[in-house]
């Protein structure tokens, strides 16, 4: 992709900034941050000025990101420098006060007192700190120009975050990866029953979802995880489908849920607006050889016990359930 795009987060709200990373990334889109692309021996007020030149800029807005000089100083370099209606991508977090007088005025306050605090503690050594100096000045003297432009801005919110508006307001096709290839497509035609919609229908859904509830183990509820969706990818085996999907990093290792052997998958036609579920079911090797046996057995032979009676009722398949939150 040509176009860059920035990602101005402050690091308390990492949580969150991973969250886009990791939405940005299922569409194969790459975004500039410090995490990532800042170099150990770069400069730093270099890096942040790259903001002007990118194509969009994600400003992902808190409290937090209000009263850090770093945040304010990146905003600063489209709302000072040319850009913001085209570029700037606000997107505001839970808690943040942009609407009220109270709110503005807070910041407002908060910047001013950063610079009197500074300048009288920095008094004898000003020289030597002319640059945090001037970052600071220039967030007291920005501040209430930058929560009137957020406020005017277009602005989404993480908490009730679409992915098509969002894609739009980058820029960005909202094209599919390429994901079913010859293995899906063998897989498919192995056994009529097996449905292409289910698995559209799926993937649909899972590049639209907002977060992926997983079950842990199969066959029951419990145990389940919430995760934002990353990217998937599927594999053809001797007994069926390896779905893998993978995760954004948790507790930053990366991660990831694994469906091996999907004989079948269904969507349960009970999901609603919010959501949809749908279940793996995947053949189980070792229940799979001795439901085989059974059925080898000679009529008559010696009777079957209770876990042989049960495997034969159950089948050698475990299901595993996915629901996808919008």
């Amino acid at each position: 992709m040509d176009q860059e795009i920035f990602l101005s987060y402050c690091w308390n709200d990492e949580a969150a900034a991973n969250q886009l990373d990791s939405l940005c990334l299922r569409r194969g889109i790459s975004l500039t941050r410090d995490r990532r692309d800042l170099g150990y021996d770069q400069d730093i007020h270099r890096f942040m000025r790259r903001v002007r030149g990118c194509s969009r800029v994600i400003l992902l807005v808190s409290d937090s990101y209000l009263r850090s000089v770093n945040c304010v100083y990146e905003a600063c370099q489209l709302l000072l420098y040319g850009g913001w209606e085209q570029k700037a991508v606000p997107v505001v977090l839970p808690g943040t006060d942009l609407f009220s007088l109270s709110g503005k005025q807070q910041y407002i306050r908060h910047w001013r007192e950063c610079v009197l605090q500074a300048e009288e503690m920095l008094a004898e050594d000003a020289a030597c700190f002319s640059q945090e100096l001037d970052d600071l000045r220039l967030a007291r003297d920005s501040i209430a120009a930058l929560v009137d432009a957020l406020r005017g801005s277009n602005r989404l919110f993480l908490n009730t975050i679409s992915l098509l508006p969002f894609l739009r307001s980058l820029g960005v096709s909202p094209a599919y990866p390429e994901i079913l290839g010859e293995d899906y497509y063998a897989w498919l035609a192995e056994r009529e029953d097996r449905k292409i919609g289910d698995m559209l229908f799926f993937i649909a859904d899972l590049y639209r979802s907002r977060s992926v509830v997983i079950s842990d183990y199969p066959n029951t509820p419990d145990g389940e995880d919430s995760f934002f969706f990353q990217s998937l990818s599927l594999q053809r085996t001797r007994f069926g489908l390896t779905v893998t999907l993978t995760p954004s990093a948790r507790h930053g290792a990366p991660c990831r849920a694994v469906y091996p052997d999907a004989d079948s998958i269904e969507q349960n036609r009970l999901s609603g607006p919010g959501h949809s579920k749908y279940y793996f079911y995947c053949v189980d090797r070792e229940k799979q050889r001795r439901f085989e046996e059974i059925h080898r057995l000679p009529e008559g032979g010696s009777a079957l016990s209770e876990g042989e009676r049960e495997l034969l009722l159950t089948g050698s398949h475990n299901v595993y359930r996915v629901t996808l939150l919008f």
